[in-house]
């Protein structure tokens, strides 16, 4: 399968599965290392056996609780809260950690323990601290490396944010720019805003060696802010941003959702704003230094455990009490039994469902670097629906002509998002679709 790219100054060829890219004005080729996710994704759906032999994750993610000390506007996962009572199971976090450290040991990969969810994971540092020990015992057990990273709002006393930075390998941090931008969604329940306390926090967590990344969710309301805020991160020492267009093809989140085509014109301005001041900026959503997909945690080789114990394969369902979440549930922890119960008919089901493309993908240069529609799309749900790709095809469009030597400016000086829209895009042999 070949992709030509040609526009009036020059043409690209792209192929996928060699990942090399063909600039055929002067005859160079570039190789695109790609990290390959999706390790239980091929042509045909693997049976039952084949299954539990390819599905052996490294990758435990622990969701804390149902609490969060905020209430922003876009928020996915604004329900979570309202399921009080999960109480914290050692015995499923180790049972999982045994099997994510056996796995470690026989594929020869690190593990990685992370702490994330739809809230804030450090209120509970608690839980967090007795996971780290479960966890590095078993890592102890089975002789393999352990890392450990967590995502946060970072609106936490400095103590908090202080052990956070001594703790972890790496740390998300949700932060949408200056003041005025972070400050308009992101907010306390009385509406005041917090972004004075985030920046404390940045500055904290950047007195060190941590790794940091900013993510910034940018809405309708803030999409002609992107380059401003990207240079305000920059200014605050932020080396590493990943800027999410808003969720929210259903609910009451919809009227955040930026437009496509404003958020790819901006985005253009803002790569080009990251390469003169040398930070990273990535739209996770098309990323073509990956082979990925959709988000499902299964496609990551990631076991997320929920409060309640139980496995999800969805980052948006963190707990099983929900009528929508029966579909991405596929096992629990048995304290009867005193193990992890894998349901792996219903893990195939998963894989089954979530390895469906839609026909218009098969033929697009960008399917093995795209999500697809997720998380608003999910066949897994029985929601396989439509959505607008202009985000994701425009944005790895650009990514190919930057991984070819092209720079985000000559995107922006050629025009933009105008430019991205009319490069020809040619099919060059027999097109096999990727899952």
């Amino acid at each position: 399968m070949r992709f030509r790219f040609k526009w009036d100054d020059g043409c690209i060829v792209y192929h996928p599965f060699r990942r090399t890219l063909v600039d055929e004005q002067s005859g160079r080729t570039r190789t695109i290392p790609v990290y390959e996710r999706r390790q239980i994704h091929h042509a045909k759906v693997p049976q039952y056996a084949e299954l539990k032999q390819r599905f052996r994750p490294n990758c435990l993610t622990v969701y804390t609780g149902h609490s969060c000390n905020l209430s922003c506007d876009y928020c996915y996962a604004g329900h979570s809260r309202l399921r009080e009572g999960s109480a914290f199971h050692p015995e499923a976090v180790e049972a999982a950690a045994l099997m994510t450290a056996r796995n470690c040991r026989e594929t020869g990969l690190p593990m990685i323990l992370g702490f994330h969810g739809g809230t804030e994971p450090l209120l509970n540092a608690d839980t967090i601290h007795a996971s780290i020990e479960i966890v590095r015992k078993a890592a102890g057990k089975y002789r393999v490396p352990l890392q450990v990273f967590c995502t946060t709002n970072g609106v936490l006393p400095e103590a908090t944010i202080q052990w956070a930075r001594e703790t972890f390998h790496g740390i998300t941090l949700s932060w949408d720019g200056p003041d005025d931008v972070h400050d308009r969604h992101r907010k306390f329940p009385d509406g005041t805003g917090t972004a004075r306390l985030v920046r404390q926090s940045a500055a904290v967590l950047g007195a060190g060696e941590n790794s940091i990344l900013v993510r910034t969710t940018v809405t309708r309301q803030t999409v002609e802010d992107m380059v401003r805020s990207l240079r305000f991160l920059a200014e605050s020492g932020i080396r590493r941003m990943a800027f999410y267009p808003a969720y929210g093809e259903h609910g009451s989140t919809i009227r955040y959702t930026p437009d496509p085509g404003a958020f790819v014109r901006q985005y253009i301005h803002a790569g080009a704003a990251a390469e003169e001041l040398g930070v990273r900026l990535t739209y996770p959503g098309s990323r073509v230094s990956e082979t990925h997909g959709r988000y499902c945690s299964v496609f990551q080789n990631n076991m997320t455990l929920t409060p309640d114990g139980f496995l999800t394969a969805c980052f948006q369902v963190t707990n099983n009490g929900c009528a929508a979440c029966h579909d991405v549930i596929y096992g629990h922890y048995d304290s009867r039994e005193n193990q992890l119960i894998v349901n792996w008919k219903k893990l195939h089901d998963i894989v089954r469902r979530g390895t469906r493309i839609r026909d218009r993908c098969r033929t697009c240069f960008n399917q093995l670097h795209c999500a697809m529609g997720c998380p608003d799309l999910c066949p897994v749900r029985n929601n396989p629906g439509d959505y607008d790709c202009t985000i994701e095809r425009l944005i790895g469009l650009a990514s190919l002509f930057v991984r070819a030597g092209y720079s985000w400016r000559y995107i922006k000086e050629a025009g933009g998002l105008d430019f991205l829209a009319a490069v020809g895009i040619e099919q060059t042999s027999e097109v096999t679709a990727f899952g």
